[in-house]
C-alpha cells in the first residue's frame, strides 16, 4: 500500500478515544487528529491535553483529568463498565 494511500483511523469500527498530549516531544499530536480525520466520529473522540504531559504521561501529570477522560468514554459506549482507577493496583 502506498503512503499517499495509508489514512489512518480509517475502518475502524469499534468506538475509540485518542488522548494525546500537545506537548508530546515524540510522537507529534498531529497524528492523532489525523486518526480521529479519518475515522467514524460517530463513535471516536479525540482529547487533546493542553496541561503539559511529555509522551506517554498524561495520566501521571493530571490523573483526575485523565479518568475523567476515560469515565466519561466508558460511561457511553460501555454503560456499567464500572471508573478509570487514579491510581495504581497493588502488587
Amino acid at each position: 500500500e502506498a503512503v499517499e494511500d495509508f489514512y489512518p483511523g480509517q475502518g475502524i469500527t469499534i468506538p475509540t478515544l485518542l488522548i494525546h498530549s500537545t506537548t508530546d516531544e515524540f510522537t507529534p499530536f498531529e497524528q492523532s487528529v489525523k486518526i480521529f480525520a479519518n475515522s467514524d466520529q460517530s463513535h471516536t473522540r479525540l482529547i487533546l491535553t493542553q496541561y503539559g504531559a511529555p509522551h506517554a504521561q498524561s495520566w501521571g501529570t493530571d490523573r483526575v483529568a485523565y479518568t475523567g477522560y476515560i469515565d466519561e468514554f466508558l460511561a457511553t459506549y460501555v454503560p456499567g463498565f464500572g471508573t478509570a482507577r487514579t491510581t495504581p493496583p497493588e502488587n
